[in-house]
């Protein structure tokens, strides 16, 4: 093809004044990305899986409403929870409901590990009048298809990746005290 250039053809003619390539010399590879292609590229960071991002977020609004209820329907019926020694759904809410009695203070929030989206954990210094963080939930999603939590882990001490949480805010502060009024009743 390169060599089909008319004789007529005045290469002096061209004001082009990039650089000259000589075909015969200089190696070069004509390649299009397929987009198969460019998402291996970046497969060094993990998406976040909207699924578990959903569970996550549904997570945090179920425990804050102290909604034992909903939560049930986030768990699988085979839920496992190392941190509570339960390996099912209703042995996970009687856990949860037991970690509330006895934390009524406690808040959660959405967080991410990474590209990993967590629960961070608060609980609230009254000593101090601010929550402190007191550790985080991580989430792997059940094999059903409905996008129900399958395993549920709890993690005490701050990661050396990047973790990044909301904080509690004061101005929620009075919803979430007329909660732990509540569980106290």
């Amino acid at each position: 093809m390169l060599n089909d250039i008319p004789d007529d053809w005045d290469d002096e003619a061209s004001n082009d004044d990039s650089p000259e390539v000589d075909f015969e010399v200089d190696p070069v590879v004509i390649h299009e990305e397929t987009e198969d292609e460019e998402l291996d590229e970046d497969s060094d960071e993990e998406t976040p899986d909207p699924d578990v991002d959903n569970a996550v977020v549904e997570f945090v609004d179920l425990v804050n409403a102290r909604d034992m209820d909903g939560l049930v329907e986030l768990l699988a019926p085979d839920v496992e929870c190392v941190f509570l020694g339960e390996t099912s759904q209703a042995g996970v809410i009687d856990g949860l409901s037991d970690l509330i009695f006895r934390h009524p203070d406690l808040v959660v929030t959405r967080g991410d590990l990474g590209q990993t989206p967590v629960v961070a954990t608060w609980l609230l210094d009254a000593d101090a009048d601010h929550y402190r963080f007191s550790g985080m939930f991580t989430f792997e999603l059940s094999d059903d298809g409905e996008g129900t939590i399958g395993r549920l882990d709890y993690v005490e001490e701050i990661p050396d990746e990047d973790l990044v949480v909301e904080v509690p805010e004061d101005c929620e502060r009075p919803e979430w005290e007329d909660w732990s009024a509540q569980d106290e009743t």
